[in-house]
């Protein structure tokens, strides 16, 4: 732009002249038209799709600036990182794209969930033992595409907060589904219970998630005790199904206090503590 004030070389001022007219000419007017139509668009459009807010400076440049912190590993974590997840980490090509294992994983667990209730659409019917096994087989395949997504992005270099939104967004659908395929085999019904099965399921997700952003640590249980080892309950779930049936969650305890009102109650209290933990982890950090 100086140039174009030095009198005796006013050549120099064309080249940067198109290159703005042509910046003016393209980009712009295709923003301009797009803004037009947006402020044409009928009341009722508007209503079903509204206009999406712009990120603003800030929060464009936390998102440049953010790093992905896990909480604590538990000791079935580090075994199998140790065992399983690394080694198989390592034979993954380089090419693979971490956002495909993600969505390869969480197919896994909404056709584990879809198997369960075309034998069992009232979470009442019985269902085989060959499905139950299958089911294993597909929540432990989640499980490692689960954490096979993450070191392939970190040995690629591939790591971004898009990804991790994609991995917990995936997990959120996932839990929904994993807790509906348990409450098949437990033959849990259309009832109430069912009902408390899913929101004991997404009590301690939220809290973890909202310990994320005021802590800036995903943390998914203690030291001790984690998502890993839940994972492992749910498959213990559906290989006693398999190997006992269904009518296993049925057996009265006392009275009416059956073995699956039971399960419900041992994941309230697991709930509970999880969700205490993020409590107290946030309360700690403000």
């Amino acid at each position: 732009v100086p140039l174009c004030l030095v009198p005796a070389a006013p050549d120099t001022c064309t080249p940067l002249r198109a290159a703005m007219a042509a910046a003016e000419t393209s980009a712009w007017q295709r923003t301009r038209r797009l803004q037009a139509i947006r402020a044409q668009r009928s009341p009722i459009l508007s209503f079903l799709l509204p206009q999406s807010a712009r990120i603003s400076d800030d929060g464009l440049k936390a998102l440049d600036e953010h790093k992905y912190r896990p909480g604590p590993y538990t000791p079935i974590d580090l075994l199998l990182y140790r065992i399983w997840w690394q080694p198989l980490a390592e034979l993954l090509p380089r090419w693979l794209a971490p956002n495909a294992l993600t969505l390869v994983g969480m197919a896994a667990v909404l056709a584990s969930a879809a198997l369960l209730l075309v034998f069992s659409p009232t979470l009442e019917e019985a269902t085989p033992p060959w499905a139950e096994l299958l089911v294993v087989l597909l929540l432990t395949f989640y499980q490692t595409c689960d954490a096979l997504d993450g070191l392939q992005a970190r040995r690629t270099g591939a790591s971004s907060p898009l990804g991790e939104l994609l991995d917990h967004g995936c997990d959120s659908v996932c839990l929904s589904a994993i807790t509906l395929g348990y409450c098949a085999s437990e033959q849990y019904g259309l009832r109430p219970l069912t009902l408390g099965a899913l929101c004991v399921s997404w009590v301690p997700w939220w809290a973890a998630q909202w310990e994320a952003y005021h802590t800036g640590i995903v943390r998914t249980g203690s030291a001790l005790f984690g998502i890993t080892e839940i994972q492992f309950v749910v498959n213990g779930i559906h290989i006693i199904t398999a190997i006992f049936g269904n009518g296993i969650w049925g057996v009265a305890i006392v009275g009416s206090f059956d073995v699956r009102t039971l399960c419900v109650f041992i994941q309230m209290l697991v709930a509970a503590t999880l969700s205490t933990l993020s409590v107290v982890n946030v309360v700690g950090t403000t």
